[in-house]
């Protein structure tokens, strides 16, 4: 299966994964947008959640569980690059680092994820079933 033959939340889902694990390994904190520390421990999460966000595509069919997974995991990523960024601008904690290159693009990796998944998953017909009002 070739990129061009993807849905568009499936290319979302891609673009995010690929950016989750370029994200992962920029810093993303320090004195400066591109200096500071390098894998942690939410950088390794959101490493393996681009991992898991590329090999879902391959591997599994692009079914509503496989969207709804691209959700949690588009969740996971932005919660993880959200929440360090409020810490680094000061709206939680002291915020003595500045927020670096890797959080930014972490943080878009995590928002393209959570958008790819949702997209399809509310882009899609629902079926008739028991609790149908059709």
């Amino acid at each position: 299966m070739g990129v061009a033959e993807l849905s568009i939340g499936e290319k979302l889902v891609l673009l995010g994964g690929v950016l989750a694990v370029v994200g992962s390994v920029l810093p993303w904190t320090g004195s400066g947008l591109v200096g500071g520390v390098g894998l942690g421990g939410r950088e390794i999460i959101a490493l393996l959640v681009g991992i898991v966000a590329v090999g879902l595509l391959y591997v599994a069919d692009w079914t509503a569980s496989a969207q709804l997974i691209a959700v949690v995991l588009g969740l996971v990523a932005t919660g993880l690059a959200g929440y360090t960024l409020a810490e680094t601008v000061g709206v939680i904690g002291s915020g003595t680092l500045a927020p670096s290159l890797g959080l930014y693009v972490s943080l878009l990796a995590g928002l393209l994820i959570l958008g790819g998944g949702a997209h399809t998953y509310t882009d899609s017909e629902p079926e008739a079933g028991m609790y149908s009002h059709r």
